[in-house]
């Protein structure tokens, strides 16, 4: 996005680097920039799109103005766009050209790996009833909780669930959506077919963004892209399925992989040229590492996925969202349960369909059962 060029001629000229993150135009942020076009140079970037630059670059607040040196240093990011912003962006101009300001350089984002506890289990539970929006992937940790505590059901009706849940309790519509991440959720829980994001996945692993198929590669896709294929393998017995997994697992480990967790895209330029482990990604990852490590049985997924888990857990420790994530990756390694029926995929964390199926339609540490309510949790 702010390749060679702009930064030779922002070097050239003396100008500083305006990027407007944006979700739908905003004419008021283009005419403020427009109106220092003798001073900035511009560059636009769709935030959904470019995730890798808006999560350097922003606070997650949309639109954003990123003000950047010839150097890459941040001079200003602004993320409340008042009827002052004129004013604001010349301040951020005066403060380079005229005071000496030379900004703040960008830094690496590597949290220190911290190992999950079971207790976020139970926080994760009770953050769920004080009213925290439910996604699909918090709901069947829901689910989980209630197939050992059945006692549990009759809460779900209290619990504030996303768009996506509802579809899944029937009470709504599927919205649609561009991005390949949403999608490739809802195909892993039986919400759409996965015919919806195979044309999203190049034949080396990498996966595109979105249906524009502008920017690809990034973990946070790779990793939903990847959790929905090897739950398509699990449903369907179809080898084509597992080998796009193992062809994304692939691409991780050779181009993402850190020593404490997993980048979030590969570096590019003079902005992803900075580490970023980013909790919700590696959370996600470490699910899809956790499944593949029930599917095939081989050691290197589960240490991916305990790798993927201390890096979120220590990234985002008081995030629901990636909390959620890391227990049902926790339970998948501490608590798994081998079935041969599909239809269970989806309704309880534990439950994988192995490549080599068990005899009996559960089974955990080597004894069968009838019912998910017989099978405590045994980490907790």
């Amino acid at each position: 996005m702010i390749n060679s060029k702009i930064l030779e001629d922002s070097k050239f000229y003396d100008k500083l680097i305006a990027v407007e993150f944006e979700t739908d135009r905003n004419e008021k942020v283009d005419e403020a920039i427009d109106s220092f076009n003798d001073k900035l140079i511009k560059v636009k970037i769709d935030a959904g799109e470019y995730l890798q630059y808006a999560l350097r670059l922003t606070g997650g607040r949309y639109p954003t103005i990123a003000i950047l040196s010839p150097e890459m240093n941040v001079i200003s990011i602004i993320d409340k766009i008042e009827d002052d912003l004129t004013r604001i962006i010349r301040n951020s101009i005066d403060a380079y050209k005229f005071k000496g300001y030379k900004g703040i350089p960008l830094t690496d984002f590597v949290p220190i790996p911290v190992d999950p506890d079971p207790s976020l289990f139970f926080n994760s539970i009770n953050a769920m009833l004080r009213g925290y929006k439910v996604d699909l992937r918090g709901m069947e940790v829901f689910n989980t909780y209630c197939n050992v505590y059945p006692e549990y059901n009759k809460m779900k009706e209290k619990i504030n669930v996303d768009s996506d849940v509802m579809v899944l309790l029937g009470k709504g519509d599927l919205k649609e959506s561009p991005y390949t991440a949403q999608l490739s959720l809802q195909v892993y829980y039986g919400l759409r077919k996965v015919d919806d994001i195979l044309d999203l996945i190049s034949p080396d692993g990498e996966v595109f963004r979105s249906k524009r198929k502008e920017n690809k590669g990034l973990l946070i896709d790779e990793a939903y892209a990847g959790n929905a294929l090897i739950n398509e393998y699990e449903r369907t017995g179809r080898e084509e399925f597992l080998n796009k997994s193992l062809k994304i697992e692939n691409f991780i480990m050779s181009n993402l992989r850190h020593e404490k967790g997993f980048m979030d895209v590969v570096k590019s330029d003079k902005i992803t040229e900075h580490v970023v482990l980013e909790p919700l990604a590696n959370a996600e990852a470490s699910i899809f590492f956790a499944k593949l490590f029930n599917v095939l049985g081989d050691q290197k997924y589960a240490e991916a996925s305990r790798l993927s888990m201390a890096c979120a857990n220590g990234g985002a420790p008081n995030s629901v969202e990636v909390q959620e994530r890391i227990m049902s990756a926790y339970m998948k390694l501490n608590e798994g349960i081998k079935s041969n029926d599909p239809s269970l995929l989806g309704k309880d964390c534990r439950i994988e369909i192995p490549k080599e199926k068990p005899d009996c339609r559960l089974k955990q540490d080597d004894k069968c059962y009838d019912d998910l309510s017989s099978i405590p949790f045994k980490s907790f």
